[in-house]
């Protein structure tokens, strides 16, 4: 899984379209640096290292796990408009980041396709596609399992904690936060 930096050979296999044995076979004969899990039975590659080996392999580096060139892309999905203007200006005058809004479930879902945001502030409770199902459709896509959820809302408790963490989300902020404490925990996600 790709939550972070590190990947399965499974994951990596399933990036570049080939077998699982062939990412075995590469770390065994043909250099792919990776380690292993307590165990000795499943690797662990790094991101720097997949990227290197396949610049050397001359073998195109997939957009999911290339390097961003500019800034960070950041979606806010929030059916309050007032919340997600307010979430926008914070991001806009850091200067940090690009940012786009959706106001649902479902226009977030075609801008992640469109605008391929880095990482997505989503709300809990929306009409239609809530942010439960918009972080699981995320999570469970191959071409956008890479992208970073954190979940903004004043409805967390234990069960949508578990529920977030179960979903691989990478934070929660509860509402109402303070501006030092979005900034924080959005650049936390790239450490």
């Amino acid at each position: 899984m790709a939550k972070k930096n590190t990947f399965s050979t499974g994951y990596v296999a399933k990036l570049l379209g080939v077998t699982n044995k062939t990412i075995v076979k590469w770390i065994r004969e043909k250099g792919l640096n990776a380690f292993q899990l307590p165990g000795g039975e499943h690797y662990r590659i790094r991101k720097e290292e997949l990227i290197k080996f396949l610049k050397i392999n001359n073998v195109p580096v997939p957009k999911e796990i290339a390097p961003r060139i500019g800034k960070p892309r950041i979606l806010i999905i929030d059916d309050d408009e007032n919340m997600c203007f307010a979430i926008k200006r914070i991001l806009v005058n850091d200067g940090s980041f690009e940012v786009d809004v959706a106001f649902d479930g479902f226009d977030g879902g075609l801008k992640i396709n469109t605008f391929k945001p880095d990482l997505v502030l989503l709300d809990i409770k929306m009409p239609g596609i809530d942010g439960i199902e918009v972080l699981k459709r995320i999570k469970e896509n191959p071409d956008t399992l890479q992208i970073k959820v954190v979940i903004i809302s004043a409805f967390i408790n234990n069960d949508i904690s578990q529920k977030i963490k179960e979903l691989d989300g990478d934070g929660v902020i509860k509402k109402p936060f303070k501006k030092e404490e979005l900034l924080k925990k959005i650049k936390s996600c790239w450490k």
